[in-house]
């Protein structure tokens, strides 16, 4: 009995006491890579299916394991089968890992890429607003100075209408005296020539007078003459 009660401490029962310890030690490495695996290819559909299914073997397996721990001596070979089966498998994960991770550093560097291209963009897109806004405001600054302008100019076409009511009125009134100016022209010139010759009549009349004063002096001469020689002849 105390034989068999120690028979962990015969080479047989050490190297199984290991072969286990090394098989839990396999098995908890597995289990860690099989979960931090998933966490890796979690944003990977078609590979989150493929770890989802290694993991649920795995799983089964590590079932069988649990199982077989408590017969290990007799399941030994197995062991060492399914310890070379999952060597075999944990390169290929480490291989699909490996692959993975050199497939995520290009989307990474092409994320990265996108990200810078996104905070352009919408460094664009903040300006592009902020100067449509500023075109906004001096839009609405030119229809007011506009809408002015048209006040203006509605003021002043009524004023030019009332300046040109006033000029028409100014015209008429300017022809009306225009011909008041070129009758009283005419009459004046009527007037000229009634005066010329008037005066030119005057004048005839003048000189006729003048004649008939010399005439009329000289009959006086001549009457004074005679009436000194009848004087004389009356006293002789």
């Amino acid at each position: 009995d105390s034989a068999n009660f120690q028979w962990w401490k015969r080479p047989s029962g050490v190297a199984a006491v290991c072969l286990g310890l090394l098989c839990v030690l396999l098995l908890a490495g597995i289990i860690g890579l099989s979960v931090y695996y998933n966490q890796v290819i979690g944003h990977y559909y078609s590979a989150e299916r493929f770890q989802t299914s290694s993991l649920k073997n795995l799983t089964k397996e590590r079932d069988q394991l649990k199982t077989s721990y408590n017969t290990l001596t007799k399941e030994q070979d197995q062991l060492q089968t399914r310890y070379n089966t999952l060597t075999k498998e944990r390169d290929q994960l480490q291989t699909s890992y490996n692959t993975l991770t050199k497939e995520r550093d290009p989307l990474q560097t092409s994320c990265n890429t996108l990200t810078k291209d996104r905070d352009q963009l919408q460094n664009r897109y903040n300006t592009l607003t902020e100067d449509r806004d500023q075109l906004q405001t001096s839009y609405n600054n030119l229809t007011k100075e506009r809408d002015q302008l048209q006040t203006s100019y509605n003021t002043l076409t009524k004023e030019r209408d009332q300046l040109q009511t006033s000029y028409n009125t100014l015209t008429k009134e300017r022809d009306q005296l225009q011909t008041s100016y070129n009758t009283l022209t005419k009459e004046r010139d009527q007037l000229q020539t009634r005066y010329n010759t008037l005066t030119k009549d005057r004048d005839q009349l003048q000189n006729r007078y003048n004649t008939l004063t010399e005439d009329r002096d000289q009959l006086q001469t001549s009457y004074n003459n005679l009436t000194k020689e009848r004087d004389q002849l009356q006293t002789s």
